[in-house]
């Protein structure tokens, strides 16, 4: 009997970690059979491949390790992506509530026999170049969205690190939006047919519903009416910058050999570069936040090398909507008003 004490605890636990376990195995068996079913669903099954799925007991958190995509289709035809893992949590697809957390860490794009891939030369081979290096550290990639339609309200964020370069964050939130769903279709509809797009190749695209192409006028207003919220914008630099800036003077200003001391010269070109940016900025920044010449100063001084870093962040004191900074670019005297109202900042790292 005394033994008891210790035999009960410790098979209830045994049972609960037993059932744990299944209930994480039944959960990844799911979960890999939607991400399946997902793809061929949008004919994607051929592109995608991975090494395993993993998901909690309940499905909140999806785990995909080794994940390669290689497309071979027009229009993104030779893209290919490594992704060490990616994970989706918090997913919500209902029409009055929707939420998605996606994080992708170690994303390379591979290209063949040691080359870069075409995607690879697209998107960073200015950046590498301007910093003077040929290869792109695996970079690290996340999203966070929500929408809730009983308080009509929705924010994104998203984070995105570059080794040896630079990391970005952006934040905003919005509200007076409703009915995201309809929302989203009218203005596809609309922004396909400001593309071109003809309505019978606009129908197949989005399946032939009905009613989309009398929904773009509506779109347009309902955007419109939309109410920005917070927002933020966050630039660090990684070594990209300060790089950029040292093979710039090294490279970029004339040097006149009579006047020896190559580097006081150098300082100085770079000097009365950055003098002339800062005026070219001062004359425009103004009319987009109260303290511009300080805004410029900052933002000046991350491109060009001499600090950490900054951060923008608007915080609206009254209400700001979408058809607002619309109305702002047609008639440039309503901008002051509005850049009052938007509350913006920059604060240097």
């Amino acid at each position: 009997m005394k033994h008891q004490k210790f035999i009960i605890p410790g098979a209830v636990g045994g049972l609960l970690l037993a059932g744990y376990i299944g209930l994480s195995l039944y959960s990844s068996g799911q979960a890999e059979k939607q991400l399946e079913d997902w793809l061929y669903d949008n004919e994607l099954d051929g592109f995608v491949q991975w090494q395993s799925v993993s998901a909690s007991p309940f499905g909140a958190t999806i785990t995909v390790r080794g994940v390669e995509v290689v497309v071979d289709a027009a229009p993104l035809k030779g893209l290919e992506v490594s992704v060490e893992e990616l994970r989706i949590a918090d997913f919500v697809n209902k029409p009055d509530l929707k939420s998605l957390a996606l994080t992708l860490e170690g994303v390379t794009f591979p290209g063949a026999d040691d080359r870069p891939s075409a995607v690879m030369k697209l998107l960073f081979a200015e950046l590498l170049a301007d910093s003077g290096r040929d290869q792109l550290e695996p970079l690290d990639l996340s999203i966070q969205a929500r929408y809730d339609d009983e308080a009509s309200e929705a924010g994104m964020s998203f984070s995105i690190r570059l080794p040896d370069l630079f990391a970005a964050e952006g934040a905003a939130q919005v509200a007076n939006v409703r009915n995201l769903d309809s929302l989203l279709d009218g203005a596809l509809t609309q922004t396909m047919g400001f593309a071109g797009v003809g309505s019978r190749d606009l129908l197949r695209m989005l399946g032939n519903q009905a009613g989309l192409l009398d929904d773009r006028d509506e779109a347009s207003r309902r955007l419109r009416t939309i109410e920005l919220g917070d927002s933020s914008f966050m630039l660090e630099d990684l070594g990209y910058f300060k790089r950029r800036n040292l093979l710039k003077q090294r490279y970029d200003y004339a040097l006149d050999p009579a006047k020896g001391d190559a580097d006081g010269q150098r300082q100085e070109a770079f000097e009365r570069d950055l003098r002339k940016q800062e005026k070219d900025c001062s004359e425009k920044l103004p009319r987009a936040m109260d303290d511009g010449k300080q805004a410029c100063a900052d933002v000046l001084a991350l491109l060009n090398g001499q600090s950490d870093g900054f951060r923008v962040i608007s915080e609206p004191e009254e209400r700001v909507r979408l058809g607002d900074l619309e109305l702002a670019l047609q008639k440039p005297e309503r901008a002051s008003r509005l850049v009052q109202r938007l509350n913006q900042r920059v604060e240097a790292l």
